[in-house]
């Protein structure tokens, strides 16, 4: 979790630094904290879980395509899941593709997502 704690800080500190070397160490890291957070969870949603944190760390290192297709893997594991329809029109909208990312956050919302 130390390890997963000083990347995060590298990356926001200095993210011009950040190598793609760096960057999946943090994925990996990032994916062994996923499977202990959620031990106690089917496989299923160990993965529907693991997905949307793959995302969201693609997402925080600016690399907004790629967030994409784990955002529609839990989709797929989980028609329901509002977070990863909202997730999704957060990165469509960072790369300015304003109507797909409107059509998520219409979804986000239908689903019950309430953004604080």
């Amino acid at each position: 979790m130390l390890v997963l704690a000083v990347m995060v800080y590298m990356l926001k500190c200095a993210p011009m630094v950040a190598s793609p070397l760096l960057a999946n160490i943090y994925l990996h890291e990032l994916d062994r904290y996923m499977e202990s957070k959620y031990l106690n969870l089917t496989a299923y949603e160990r993965h529907k879980q693991r997905m949307q944190g793959k995302g969201n760390a693609l997402y925080n290192l600016k690399r907004y395509e790629e967030p994409l297709a784990a955002y529609e893997q839990a989709i797929r594991l989980d028609p329901n899941l509002a977070l990863a329809y909202n997730n999704k029109g957060l990165a469509l909208n960072n790369l300015k593709r304003y109507q797909e990312a409107e059509q998520a956050f219409e979804k986000a919302h239908q689903l019950g997502f309430v953004s604080q």
